[in-house]
């Protein structure tokens, strides 16, 4: 019996080992060398080379939010036109105005929401088989450049489900 219980030490012991030597051979492989901004670097996502304080005033380029480019969707959607193909060349009119060449910055959840609303069949309307689809307009959109300025948690948004693209 104790050369039971001394074999189940000595294995507990020599599986100890083995694991804190695994554990230590994982902690060196985590660079901890200093950034370019004196910051600490380390294998968690901390956003330490990002500016997460972007504004409009230092962002590399001009861009256009979404938000900006929603306004023009919602004017144009609430407004009355003559047939839709006449509020979809608008809309789409509009919003090369708008956007131009500059790139269309994302900055919330609720840009993304709106994002996926606007490109989709029935943008915010329950389907039904009498929707008009935006095409000009959805395609226009489709085509522009992106970009994510700011870290963002889709979670916020509970019930607002993203609409999948494509």
């Amino acid at each position: 019996m104790i050369k039971n219980i001394s074999k189940k030490i000595i294995i507990t012991a020599i599986m100890s080992v083995f694991i804190l030597a695994v554990f230590f051979e994982i902690a060196k492989r985590v660079p901890l060398a200093p950034g370019t901004d004196g910051q600490v670097q380390t294998s968690v996502f901390n956003n330490g080379f990002f500016d997460t304080n972007l504004n409009k005033a230092n962002k590399a380029e001009p861009m256009v939010t979404f938000s900006e480019v929603q306004t023009i969707i919602v004017t144009h959607m609430n407004q009355t036109f003559a047939t839709p193909d006449a509020r979809d060349t608008s809309m789409q009119a509009a919003l090369a105005t708008l956007i131009g060449t500059k790139r269309i910055a994302i900055e919330t959840a609720d840009d993304l929401y709106n994002f996926s609303t606007s490109v989709s069949y029935n943008w915010v309307n329950t389907a039904n088989y009498a929707n008009y689809f935006y095409y000009k307009t959805v395609s226009y959109l489709l085509d522009q450049d992106y970009a994510l300025v700011s870290d963002i948690d889709y979670s916020d948004m509970r019930a607002k489900t993203f609409n999948p693209i494509g």
